[in-house]
């Protein structure tokens, strides 16, 4: 799709997209905006599923996908954090690369187990009465996830484009963009990048950094206490993130090549939680 729009011109520059070593590419400040094309994306996402339906008193569901999207600009209004704008709105296919919402790797899995004490049970299976009670009739259920982080886009503390565009710094060709001793204070290698040329928005791709990955391990542990035909009482212990794994915030990560804080991580999700329930059930 093709719209015909226009913006005032800032100097007599004829916009060109002028090729430079290692494939990428400097555009130029634009003098007048035309012609400008929707964006275009593409998903792949593969997935395998591994099921035990209830028997013996486990059951569980897994799921792992690859992905990879691929766009020119995201929606952010989605919920993840938003990879930047266009450099120059005449040449959308320059901000081609992974999509904002981009997950490489994602495992989940979710599983209930009756463990197996008490009458009938493989231990203590005789146990009667107050007994059987006390150490029958437990049920262990864990939601665990793995996921790969998101991916940001390295911008410009500073503008030098003079435009209306987002500014970005050049690459240094060969130098990694992670640093060799990665973490949350040192999560982009800032020696990566160097100053853009003036008058150009710098030829750092869009969405080359990827953030920190998330770990989640959810715990459940309860048990059902009969009071009277219809009603019982039930007793439930939760852990949330019980590894007290760090998750950073992908949105805490400061983008901002130049600033005094760039690669660092602000912010985290929550840690451990627990939590004990009694819950009347009629």
């Amino acid at each position: 799709m093709n719209f015909e729009t226009s913006t005032k011109p800032r100097r007599p520059l004829t916009p060109a997209a002028t090729s430079i070593a290692g494939g990428l590419t400097r555009i130029s400040r634009p003098a007048f905006l035309y012609g400008v094309r929707a964006a275009a994306a593409t998903n792949h996402s593969p997935a395998v599923k591994l099921e035990k339906r209830f028997s013996s008193g486990l059951s569980f569901l897994s799921a792992y996908t690859f992905s990879k999207a691929i766009d020119e600009q995201s929606n952010a209004s989605l919920g993840f954090v938003g990879g930047g704008g266009f450099r120059y709105a005449r040449y959308p296919g320059e901000e081609k690369g992974l999509a904002d919402f981009n997950v490489p790797h994602r495992f989940v899995l979710s599983l209930s187990y009756e463990l197996p004490f008490g009458k009938g049970k493989a231990f203590f299976p005789g146990v009667n009465g107050f007994g059987n009670a006390f150490i029958g009739g437990w049920e262990l259920q864990t939601v665990t996830s793995f996921q790969s982080g998101t991916p940001r886009t390295i911008q410009a503390n500073i503008g030098v484009s003079n435009s209306d565009g987002e500014d970005r710094p050049d690459v240094v060709a060969g130098v990694s963009v992670v640093p060799a001793h990665q973490d949350l204070n040192n999560w982009i290698n800032p020696a990566a990048f160097q100053a853009e040329a003036p008058g150009t928005f710098g030829n750092a791709g869009r969405n080359i950094v990827q953030t920190a990955g998330v770990s989640s391990v959810d715990l459940s542990l309860f048990k059902d206490f009969p009071i009277v035909e219809q009603a019982k009482l039930q007793f439930r212990a939760e852990a949330f993130n019980l590894p007290n794994h760090p998750n950073f915030r992908s949105d805490s990560l400061n983008n901002l090549w130049g600033s005094a804080t760039f690669g660092e991580y602000s912010a985290a999700r929550p840690s451990r939680q627990l939590q004990v329930a009694l819950k009347l059930i009629f």
